[in-house]
Parts: C-alpha cells; sequence; structure tokens
C-alpha cells in the first residue's frame, strides 16, 4: 500500500488503496462493510476503492469504527480524495490533518507538553494514568 503524499501520481488514490488494505486485514468484504454502514446497496464500498464514488466525510467516524482505526487518520486521506486535482490545497490541508494526534498517541504528546513546560530531563513521571 503506497500512502506517500509525496508521490503526485497517488493523488486521489491513497483513500482507496488505505480500505482495500483494511478490509483485507480486518477479513471484511466491501459488501459487509456497506451493510454495516447502513447502506442498502452492497456495492457502495466497492464503488469508493474503484474510484466511481467518493467516501463522503460524515462517514468517516463510523467507516473508521468498522475498520478498527482512528478517524483522525482519515482526515488527510480524506482530503487527499477532494483535492486530487487541487495540489497546492490538497497539500495544505493534508499537512493540517497530518498533525492531528490519533488517540492512541495523545497520551505522549501530553507528557512531551508537560516535559517542555517544566523544563525536566525525565518524562516518565509526566505519563497519564492511561498511557503508562
Amino acid at each position: 500500500m503506497n500512502l506517500d503524499f509525496e508521490d503526485e501520481g497517488r493523488a486521489g488514490r491513497r483513500l482507496r488503496d488505505w480500505l482495500s488494505f483494511k478490509l483485507e486485514a480486518v477479513g471484511m468484504t466491501p459488501a459487509e462493510l456497506a451493510s454495516e454502514l447502513g447502506y442498502e446497496r452492497p456495492n457502495t464500498v466497492a464503488m469508493w476503492i474503484d474510484g466511481r464514488a467518493k467516501v463522503p466525510l460524515r462517514k468517516l467516524p463510523e467507516l473508521a469504527e468498522a475498520l478498527i482505526a482512528d478517524p483522525a487518520v482519515l482526515i488527510g486521506l480524506f482530503f487527499d480524495q477532494e483535492f486530487s486535482d487541487e495540489p497546492e490545497l490538497r497539500d495544505k490541508l493534508v499537512q493540517a490533518a497530518s498533525r492531528v494526534v490519533p488517540e492512541w498517541e495523545y497520551g505522549v504528546v501530553v507528557a512531551a507538553r508537560l516535559v517542555y513546560i517544566s523544563g525536566e530531563d525525565s518524562w516518565h513521571t509526566y505519563l497519564p494514568s492511561y498511557a503508562a
């Protein structure tokens, strides 16, 4: 799976590629995912993967939950899909979205901020209980 944002040839395909990869990883078919997302037509997700339709923004949280991913991961991929023909805007939005921290990384960010603010050398004492 190539999600390289520097590769212009991949513009507009990264969300589709990620979706294919995650479906395989969780052992789900496009039709099963479409059903889980509440679509009546079983080919909806297959159309996303083939590029015949776009993944709607409002479905990202449900998509992330169904495929065991953090929704923050999908934001940059969504912008890539939506603005593939506007590289300058796409790059700015993807760069901003890349600063969004997935929930599983948040504890480390909190600890790093506290260490920075305190000026101490050790970050171990600042890890929140849920990240320890």
